[in-house]
Order: C-alpha cells, then structure tokens, then sequence
C-alpha cells in the first residue's frame, strides 16, 4: 500500500508547550510505543496524603511536554507528503479522503437527568525552591491534606529535581477552581515549608467528566472519532494518554487490514457503571471524595489501583478492591443510580406495560372486550402500516413495473407460505416460528442500536415467542390441535398444571439480557410476565402493536425520508389490500378461528421479514 497524502487541519502551529501529558504505563509498553525518548521525566514511587511513598512494580508515572510531541509529530511527518494548514474545519467531513480523523473536542451535549457531568479544574506553578524540600523519585498523585471547601480537591505535586516542581491544586467539581483560589493553596504549602522559591512557569485548564457515553458507529472504516470525541476520557479520572493509545492502535490495526471491521477501545459496562457511581458521589456529595479516594489508597496497593483505574482488573479483583470502600455512600449512590436508571428505561419503553397492566384491570372487571376498539385503532394506526412499507426503503423507484413487480413477488411468497400449511401444517408453523423469532429479535434490539450476533437476535425473538406461547400453554395447545400439526409439537406446549413456568422465564429473560446487554429487555421480559394474566391472543396482540410494530415504525422512520403522516398514506393502499385478502379468506373457510388468523399472519408477514431484514441494516437517511 502506497504512503499516500496527508492533510492537516489545525488553526495552531503547534510549537508550544500548551499542555503537558502525564500517564502510567509499564516500561516495556513504552518501548513498544516509542515513547521512551520523549519523555523529559518518570517516577517509579507515588505518594498519597501523608502516606509512605509506594513503590510502582508493573507501571511507571510519565511526563510529556506537549511542544516534545508536536515536534515528534512534525519528523515523523517529514517523510510523507503532507499538508498543513492553519484553519478550523466547518465541513462535511466524509467527503474529505480515504480515511479522516476528526480530534476536535467535543461539542458538550444536553446531560440526561440520571447522568453527570463534572469538571476536573486545575491550576499549577512550576516552581524552583531555595531549599531541596523534593523527592525527584516520588510524585504525589493526590494530597487532600488541604482545605476541601464543601468539594473534592487535592494537591498534585510532580518533582523534577529535589528544588523543582509541578505543584496542582486540582478540583472535582461543577465549578471550576480559580486563580486566586489555587494560588493561596500553593502558597499555603510553600510557607509551611519554609523556603524562598521563584515561578518558572503556570498552567492552567479544565477537562470534562461526564458519565454520558458518548455513542458513535464503529462501523464506518472512513471516519474515525479520536480522543475525547471518541469517549476516550476516563469519566472518573480525566486520564486519556493511554486510552488513546489503545484506541489508534486498533484504529491501526483496522486500516493494516488486521481486523475485518473497524474495531475501536470501549469501556465495559461495569466500568462504565462505576464511573458512573463515583461521579454520582463527587456530584451530590462532595465532601465524601475525600473518604473515597483516601480509603482507595490506603488500602490497596498502588499498582491494583492503577490497574483498576485502567479497567484492566478482574471482575475478582475489583471486589476486592470494592471492600476497602466506605460502602454506605456507594450503596446510597447505586440505590439513587438504580432509581435514576429504572426511570429512564420506564419512561422510554412503557407503552406496552401500561397498555398490559390497563388489560389486566379490564379483565379484572369482566370488561376486556371494551379494549377491542384499543386493538383495532393500533392495527390500523401501525401494525398493519409498519410492514406495508417494505417498497418504499426497498425500491428505488417506488412506482410503475418496479412496484408493479414487488407486489407480484410479495403474493407470490405469501402464497407459497399460506399454501405450505396445507401440504405440511408440522413444517408451517417451525417455519413461521423460526422468521418470526429472527424478526422479533431485530425489532426488540437493531432499532435500538443494540447489534448482537445473529445468533442472539434469534435467541432474544424466539425467547419473546415462546415465551408468550409457553406461558399460555392451554390456549396454545387448542390452537396447534386446530392447525393438525404433529402430536409432537403440540406436546411442546402442553398445559403444565401445577407448574408455574414464570420464575424460570423470568430467570431465563436475565441471563439473556445480560449476555446481548439490552437494559431494554427487563421491559420485555415484565411484559411476559404480566401478560400471562391475560388470553394467548390479547398478550401477542399488545406484543405485536405495542412493541414489535412500534419499534418497527420507528426503524422505518430512520431509513425513510418521510413524516409520520406520508408513510401510513404510502401504507394505506397496502394496508387496505391485507384487510381485503383476510376477508376473502373467511368465506374460504368453513370454519373461522384463530388458527387462521395464525395462517394468515404467517403468510403476510413471511415476504415482509425478508424485506424489512434489509431495513435494519440501512444507515439513517436525512430529511
């Protein structure tokens, strides 16, 4: 592969030391990176509050100057062709060349109401002293040994040499510390000990801590995010060197070729979760940050802090870790976060709840029939509508012979699949359970940007199909000896008296939800629980208007230009058609019940899950 051409858009020459770069990483890291002639300085001990120095066995703590990078940068660019030009982009991005890397910081967007957003503010004096008062081998990582003032704040000292240092006041906060706050707390360390000293230099900045994820595609090969645009700041610590590192090197290894897909760093959920939980604290209770990190330090090692800190840890070790913690403000702020959680998942999702949960009551009263119209409206409003629309993200020209030639092909397959009941009803209904899963899975996750494998796709709408079958085992098993399917599926759902099959769906839903990672799915599997209260046909109804067909709309929403009102008029036509072919199907029929409304359900949507597969994997259009 060719070196190619490079250009550089930043409105800055970048020969400054506008920033400094501090990290811990351990040696041979270092050397595999080729960052060990850069840095001017490194530590092997940290020190924490009043605590004896620790020595780092696995890691070494780094310092970089920012203008030694930019100079790096610019020798190794040397031999490309490449451009730079000073100017801030304000353009489309994509259109730019083969590969583009976007580190502009990010744009700060609306914070949800069960997330956080702090900041951690720093202001420092490089300083020579008369007196040698330093340890060049020791750096002091965190000193809360000064006045927290309601927040959380420390001391952050990096020695050069026994005179020269780096000496931080830094805050966790939601606001920032200031000049004069800062310059009274070094002040205040300087007298105590008791040496003239002169300023070499002054910094200052802010860095965002914010336990909203930041959600980007990973799929897109082109456009690569990097640094804090990419989320690849530690919410909890503002630490980002090393995690940037991590993340071009799977950028790297994505364009070498390396990796089928473009493959990026991304926190586990669990860390995510404790990012979470300690900004919750430093948010809402300030003045325990100084317990917290204080009891992190003193009792553990340096090194498994570090690690923990770099999401590196066992699910074991960060247990252990957990332990040392005063653990009455973390349960406090993991009940609050639960709370906080639980609302947003409920608020999001709860259509279906509420509609099973006002059922259940209509039942309760011997009046569920009176929700017949609520049925009615939500077939015609979106049921029907939503898989009525496969033409328009399907076809590019949705009209004439091309439409002409979709409707054909649609009836021919509906055909065949109606016409398979009567050659082998056994065979028909493993059919219709087997797509009917796959689309039910895409429906319940893709839609919400939750991309398992195919695999658990089917495993998610297979559990949501069973589920509402098993747990109506009677009324199924009169529907399949309506079908004459084979004995040996009907046995499948066959009353389980004396049973209750819901603790085990329930348990069955979590472990499923756990391994795709859908919070959504608690929705789902509530949703199974409650509806066994209800007849077979209510619970699929409410399932299949209320969430399959919901979620449905709003994938086709994503892929289609067009309003709300334009899509169920280009449906219409469709719509009608359907309602007009199950009418003539009832005359067909000596008998009406529901192992034909089954039939017929499995026919209409059998060419529907073979178009709309295609819906779920379209990237959004723009209005």
């Amino acid at each position: 592969m060719g070196k190619g051409r490079i250009l550089i858009l930043e409105p800055d020459e970048k020969i400054q030391n506008d920033r400094t770069f501090c990290f811990w990483l351990h040696p041979k890291s270092m050397e595999n990176y080729g960052l060990n002639e850069l840095c001017s300085h490194s530590w092997n001990q940290v020190v924490f509050n009043d605590l004896a120095p620790q020595l780092l066995t696995n890691y070494r703590y780094y310092y970089l100057r920012a203008d030694v990078l930019y100079a790096k940068t610019k020798e190794v660019l040397s031999a490309y062709d490449y451009t730079w030009k000073f100017e801030t982009f304000t353009g489309e991005l994509n259109a730019m060349g083969t590969y583009v890397f976007d580190s502009r910081p990010q744009v700060p967007m609306p914070i949800a109401k069960n997330e956080y957003r702090l900041t951690q503010s720093f202001y420092g004096w490089l300083v020579r002293t008369e007196k040698a008062i330093f340890n060049p081998e020791s750096f002091t990582m965190m000193d809360f040994n000064i006045d927290q003032g309601d927040t959380t704040q420390f001391l952050y000292i990096l020695p050069f040499d026994e005179n020269t240092a780096l000496i931080e006041p830094t805050r966790f906060g939601e606001q920032n510390i200031n000049e004069e706050e800062a310059q009274q707390i070094i002040q205040g360390f300087l007298g105590k000990q008791d040496t003239p000293f002169v300023i070499l230099e002054k910094e200052s900045g802010q860095i965002p801590m914010c336990s909203q994820q930041l959600n980007y595609d990973n799929r897109d090969t082109q456009y690569f995010p990097t640094g804090s645009r990419a989320g690849q700041l530690k919410p909890s610590t503002g630490y980002s060197f090393v995690r940037n590192l991590e993340d071009v090197a799977f950028i790297a290894d994505t364009i070498a070729g390396r990796g089928r897909k473009s493959l990026r760093r991304i926190a586990k959920p669990r860390f995510v979760y404790y990012d979470r939980l300690l900004l919750s604290i430093l948010m809402n209770y300030p003045s325990k940050g100084k317990k917290v990190f204080s009891q992190l330090f003193a009792n553990n090692k340096a090194d498994s802090v570090l690690r923990f800190l770099d999401e590196h840890t066992t699910s074991m070790e960060e247990c252990k870790i957990f332990t040392t913690l005063p653990i009455w403000i973390f349960l406090k702020a993991a009940l609050v976060d639960f709370c906080c959680q639980a609302k947003k998942l409920f608020h999001s999702h709860t259509w279906i709840i509420w509609i099973t949960l006002l059922a259940i009551l209509f039942q309760r009263f011997g009046i569920l029939n009176a929700l017949l119209p609520v049925w009615i409206v939500g077939l015609l409003a979106i049921g029907l509508p939503h898989g009525a629309l496969d033409h328009l993200h399907l076809l590019k020209h949705p009209k004439g012979k091309h439409l002409f030639i979709y409707v054909v092909k649609y009836l021919l397959a509906a055909m065949i699949m109606f016409g398979l009941w009567y050659v082998s009803s056994t065979l028909a209904i493993l059919l219709f359970f087997a797509f009917s899963s796959w689309h039910f899975g895409q429906s319940d996750l893709v839609v919400k940007n939750q991309k398992p494998h195919a695999f658990w796709l089917f495993c998610v709408g297979a559990y949501m199909l069973s589920g509402i079958l098993i747990l109506h085992s009677k009324e199924t098993n009169e529907v399949l000896q309506m079908m004459h399917v084979h004995q040996n599926v009907i046995e499948l759902f066959r009353p389980y008296y004396g049973f209750d099959l819901r603790f085990l769906i329930a348990i069955l839903g979590i472990v499923l939800a756990c391994v795709v990672k859908s919070k959504t799915m608690v929705i789902s599997i509530l949703f199974l629980l409650l509806s066994s209260f209800l007849p077979l046909m209510v619970s699929f109804v409410i399932y299949f208007i209320f969430q399959h067909s919901l979620n449905g709309w709003k994938q086709l929403r994503k892929v289609i230009p067009l309003s709300a009102s334009a899509l169920w008029l280009n449906a219409l036509p469709f719509t009608i058609g359907s309602i007009v072919l199950f009418i003539i199907g009832m005359f067909c029929f000596e008998t009406i019940n529901w192992a034909y409304v089954f039939m017929f359900l499995s026919a209409l949507s059998f060419p529907h899950v073979y178009f709309m597969n295609k819906a779920y994997f379209v990237k959004e259009k723009v209005n």
